[in-house]
């Protein structure tokens, strides 16, 4: 046995357990042919490095009586993004290992290679709960976003204040950015695209208005969420072509939070299919009207005022997707 075997044989063991997470991630999770044909010409490179060790050496340094980590039990990962994050982190340190170890010049391309996958991998990620079902909650009380962030209905929350100053808006998205940093939930900023980027929320909503999504990515980069307002099924195709990663539809009903806007009705939702970015329905959507708009399946069900009726609202939504 030479001075590293041990050292060799954990990490390939590491390397080779975490692709296998990624990938299975990719394949089952994500549904990323792509970044599944990335994942597994990694595995294969690993494989094809490891034909030139003599194997016997290595499987003989195993001594698990002596390895105080023996059978520890695994974290548990509070969501999909901490998986990833704990196997990204795996794997490109157990490159790190290995080219030290080995010398071998593969493992300095497999580690670089990880840095590239993982940067692929993280929009995917993050637009997961955009795919719904469930509740996308808008509110400029800090505190019902934070009731609303409890719920496993919600999937996204978003503040929007039309009164406030921005640097009141900012002090409050900074603050819920680090309050909800552990949740389920994506936070989205209404209208103000550099306070979105200053506090490094989930992503921002702009309306028809706005500077063009294309800038906007610009300003924001490739990971955070663009979402659109539309009213018309027109308008949702532009701003899927512009690069949006959702759009709302709406307002369905005349609705307060819309002043001066008339309710568009549910032809827009009849023709969602069209689209093939999440929708999200929005405008005077509440317990007694939810059920019209459900046979359309909308990604989402956006709620402004009926914030007491989310959590029943979210039951009937996921039942009807079943």
């Amino acid at each position: 046995m030479t001075l590293y075997d041990g050292l060799i044989d954990a990490n390939i063991s590491r390397l080779g357990e975490g692709l296998r997470v990624l990938e299975d991630v990719l394949r089952f999770e994500l549904y990323n042919k792509s970044l599944v044909g990335d994942c597994n010409h990694l595995r294969t490179r690993l494989k094809e490095v490891c034909t030139s060790m003599v194997y016997a050496p290595l499987v003989n340094a195993r001594n698990k009586g002596e390895d105080h980590r023996a059978k520890s039990p695994v974290p548990r990962r509070a969501s999909l993004a901490d998986v990833v994050t704990a196997n990204i982190k795996r794997t490109t340190q157990a490159c790190r290992v290995l080219e030290e170890t080995t010398g071998d010049p593969a493992f300095t391309e497999m580690r670089y290679d990880l840095y590239a996958l993982e940067q692929a991998i993280w929009p995917h990620i993050q637009r997961q709960a955009l795919g719904g079902p469930g509740m996308y909650v808008v509110s400029d009380n800090p505190q019902t976003i934070h009731r609303m962030a409890d719920l496993d209905c919600v999937r996204v929350v978003q503040f929007r204040d039309k009164h406030q100053s921005k640097a009141h808006a900012y002090t409050v998205c900074r603050d819920l950015v680090r309050d909800l940093s552990k949740k389920s939930v994506l936070f989205i900023v209404n209208d103000y695209v550099d306070i979105a980027m200053a506090v490094a929320a989930d992503g921002v909503h702009v309306g028809q208005d706005d500077i063009p999504t294309q800038a906007i990515r610009r300003i924001l980069g490739p990971v955070p969420i663009i979402g659109r307002t539309t009213h018309s099924l027109e308008q949702g195709l532009a701003a899927e072509t512009e690069g949006a990663d959702y759009v709302s539809c709406g307002p369905i009903w005349d609705t307060p939070s819309k002043p001066g806007r008339p309710g568009i009705g549910l032809s827009y939702l009849k023709s969602r299919h069209l689209i093939t970015i999440p929708i999200v329905a929005i405008g005077g959507i509440d317990r007694h009207t939810v059920e019209q708009v459900l046979p359309y399946k909308p990604d989402l069900i956006g709620v402004i005022r009926a914030v007491d009726d989310v959590d029943y609202m979210g039951t009937i939504l996921a039942e009807a997707s079943l």
